[in-house]
């Protein structure tokens, strides 16, 4: 199946989460606890959610608040 990450096509196995999309994308382990993702019309949600193939999704680097 094809997802967009980002404007960016991941071919990925039917039946593959939020989080096999992310692993495609940036390669590696990344740290999940630092990543935003929200669908295509905003929603926030979560790294177990299984794609189907057209979807889109949006992910980043969840920012931390802390300028002193």
């Amino acid at each position: 199946m094809r997802v967009l990450i980002n404007d960016t096509e991941i071919t990925l196995a039917d039946g593959m989460t939020v989080r096999h999309a992310i692993t495609a994308l940036v390669g590696g382990s990344p740290d999940f606890s630092n990543w935003a993702v929200r669908d295509r019309w905003g929603n926030s949600i979560g790294l177990g959610g299984v794609l189907r193939d057209g979807d889109r999704i949006e992910v980043e680097m969840a920012t931390c608040g802390g300028d002193n």
